[in-house]
């Protein structure tokens, strides 16, 4: 590799925020589809085996438990996507070269890595280049979308922030996707009695 494109891969690798943990843990739909088909399978035919009964009152009995079901795997998906983390690295630096007047050098984020991602100040940290909690504080966008650090170097030397953000699912993200979870899962299972 010549010099040009070490040097641009580098400058490539300086620049882009470091994805440190994806928490990509979710179960595959299959999983919970088999699962809640032999439930429902069980329950099915409990209800429709059951001479205790009425006939008439089958049908009702079957949608309840079958709403049950539905509710339990909501449950659970819910719980799934609420454990879900993603923690963005983002480092920033400004050296100065002189003693006289201030550098400024702006800030940079840890952003989240979709917008259905949110951070808060509790989950963000500051740190130093060894790892050590830094005196600058990140703030936080108002709408959890990133952590930034802003710099200025006052006086010859540099400075160094790492701006460690964790990211969890927005509730609202979650709920629209375990409600097309919920559909995907019990569209496949044949709903008769």
């Amino acid at each position: 590799m010549n010099r040009i494109s070490s040097f641009a891969l580098f400058l490539l690798l300086l620049v882009t925020p470091i994805l440190a943990d994806a928490n990509t843990s979710l179960k595959p739909l299959d999983y919970y589809f088999v699962k809640f088909k032999g439930e429902h399978d069980v329950m099915r035919d409990a209800v429709k085996n059951d001479p205790t009964i009425p006939s008439n009152q089958k049908p009702r009995i079957y949608r309840e438990r079958f709403e049950e079901l539905q509710e339990r795997f909501k449950s659970e998906r819910s719980a799934e996507y609420a454990a879900q983390r993603a923690i963005v690295e983002r480092d920033h630096s400004c050296t100065k070269g002189s003693s006289g007047g201030t550098k400024k050098c702006g800030a940079k984020c840890a952003e989240a890595p979709s917008s259905e991602w949110f951070t808060d100040p509790g989950m963000v940290q500051s740190l130093n280049e060894d790892g050590t909690p830094a005196s600058r504080r990140a703030s936080t966008k108002a709408d959890g979308s990133a952590a930034c650090i802003y710099l200025q170097k006052s006086g010859k030397g540099r400075i160094f922030v790492r701006v460690k953000a964790t990211f969890k699912y927005r509730p609202d993200f979650i709920l629209r996707a375990v409600d097309a979870d919920n559909t995907a899962v019990f569209s496949r299972i044949v709903t008769d009695i």
